[in-house]
């Protein structure tokens, strides 16, 4: 194999992604920044977040293929697209440094992404996303996020389209906002609650800080926020992520994603409440969460902090940083 593909999972019903370009990526000079001035990537400096092409890409645009040899092996071209966005032209800064302006136009270009990205007819999802941090899986230090294309519906998101689908069919509403009713009554899993956004830590999280923001008003995608929606998620993300901080005395790895509708798909229904999620591997102050056996055979997730604890310390962390 010397191109990436995908390569179907019957068992599981999942699309795994074989990039083996990516092993080849050659060593960077120590004091080499590709996303500072000068550098091949950017060249000037940059006055606002820039999207480029990821140079070592898991997923393309370049062609499509299909091949099925029988019902269990099936594989086709890793049809998509992985681009960077960088943040800034400043070396050292950090996501929760930046001003709103400049979340703002971070949040533009995620939806100029989308918006260009969906037009190919067998992109099915879009996924913005940063990960800072080398616990999961980062390895430049200058600010910036990522966005992936995919061609296929990611399993987590396939079950999650289901569980919306037979909830609505039977209760004609959206589930997630029946489920925000109760947590909005029951108030102790609830980290941050405004006129526009709610974050919660949800009943049954599997990793132990696990957090969710949602925008109260039901809607699909980043682009259908209203000017002041978009401005509350852009002053308070980078509160919740400096507050991981707070709660651990020191700088932990995360990973904070954009969770949208599917897109060019007409069997799925058009009823999605958006979400970011904010993720650290991270359980306490001295490990992080590694999976074990059970975990990583069986999907069973052990979780050693209850979600209510979890709730108190962030609610504790961002009252510290006002």
């Amino acid at each position: 194999m010397t191109e990436n593909e995908l390569r179907y999972n019957y068992f599981f019903d999942e699309w795994i992604i074989y990039a083996p370009k990516r092993q080849r990526r050659p060593d960077r000079k120590k004091d080499y920044c590709p996303f500072c001035k000068g550098s091949d990537e950017i060249g000037v400096n940059i006055n606002e977040p820039i999207r480029l092409d990821n140079k070592f890409p898991s997923l393309s645009l370049e062609g499509f293929w299909s091949k099925e040899e029988d019902a269990l092996h099936k594989s086709r071209s890793a049809y998509g697209k992985c681009e960077v966005l960088v943040y800034s032209a400043e070396h050292n800064k950090k996501f929760h440094e930046l001003k709103v302006d400049e979340i703002l136009t971070i949040f533009e270009k995620w939806i100029e992404a989308t918006r260009q990205l969906t037009k190919y007819e067998k992109i099915k999802y879009i996924l913005p996303f940063e990960n800072f941090g080398q616990d999961v899986g980062a390895s430049i230090v200058h600010p910036h996020g990522q966005i992936y294309a995919f061609s296929f519906v990611p399993h987590t998101i396939q079950n999650e389209l289901k569980k919306i689908k037979e909830f609505i069919i039977s209760e004609k509403t959206c589930v997630t906002c029946k489920y925000l009713d109760f947590e909005k009554k029951a108030t102790s899993r609830i980290v941050f609650e405004d006129q526009f956004l709610i974050a919660v830590v949800p009943f049954s999280a599997q990793y132990a800080y696990d957090l969710y923001i949602y925008p109260k008003r039901c809607y699909g995608q980043l682009e259908e926020s209203t000017k002041e929606e978009l401005i509350a998620f852009a002053k308070l993300l980078p509160r919740l992520v400096k507050s991981l901080s707070k709660i651990f005395g020191k700088e932990v790895s995360y990973s904070l994603s954009l969770h949208q509708k599917v897109f060019n798909l007409s069997e799925f229904p058009n009823i999605y409440h958006m979400y970011f999620k904010l993720h650290t591997p991270q359980r306490n102050k001295q490990s992080l969460k590694i999976l074990g056996a059970v975990e990583s055979s069986l999907g069973v997730f052990i979780n050693g902090t209850l979600p209510e604890e979890a709730t108190k310390d962030y609610k504790k962390a961002l009252k510290s940083l006002l």
